[in-house]
């Protein structure tokens, strides 16, 4: 994997970082005033405008994913058996990272994340973010491939370009299937005897 798509990665796993924290929280503490409560008293603070910078973060990845494919064709598409585990690290490394720190700076002892459960279940959550990161970063990629694609194909009605781009090639319409999708004009009368 090349440095710029570590730097676009990257984005994607900080967005995953900071969804799995909410899930966590969610999940370790369903009540959302307990939650409230939690999360104020263990330095969480930061969050609203963590949350705001990472979402334009995650998008402008996104958009960088795919206009990178556009653009350098030669790249391979990493295997999910590589990007996975590596997203799955960075990203349960992050979160347990923010956890002792958080504590760290708010004066709670860093040991109440292991007994209420936060660090074991935000692993788990973070580790079952990333499998999902790692399917929307292949996506992106492949949304990328049909893009390119649909550029250099002959025209198709619009209906099957949408169709061809949404789905992965294996599951593209044959030639015949989507000429079913186009829009017929008006029946011509037969000619009478």
């Amino acid at each position: 994997m090349n440095s710029e798509r570590r730097h676009v990665t990257l984005g994607i796993a900080a967005g995953g970082v900071l969804l799995g924290h909410w899930l966590t929280y969610l999940v370790v503490t369903p009540v959302a005033s307990a939650r409230a409560e939690e999360l104020a008293r263990t330095g969480h603070g930061y969050l609203s405008t963590a949350n705001d910078l990472v979402i334009g973060l995650v998008l402008i990845s996104a958009a960088s994913i795919v206009i990178g494919r556009l653009v350098d064709r030669d790249r391979s598409v990493p295997s999910y058996g590589v990007l996975m585990p590596r997203l799955g690290a960075f990203q349960a490394g992050a979160f347990a990272s923010m956890e002792v720190l958080e504590r760290v700076f708010a004066g709670v002892p860093v040991a109440e994340a292991l007994h209420h459960g936060i660090l074991p279940v935000g692993v788990l959550v973070q580790l079952g973010v990333a499998a999902l990161g790692t399917l929307a970063i292949r996506w992106l990629l492949r949304v990328a491939d049909r893009l390119e694609a649909l550029g250099t194909a002959p025209a198709h009605p619009r209906s099957a370009a949408f169709v061809d781009l949404l789905l992965p090639t294996s599951q593209v319409p044959s030639s015949r299937q989507r000429a079913s999708f186009a829009i017929r004009g008006p029946p011509v009368p037969s000619a009478t005897r």
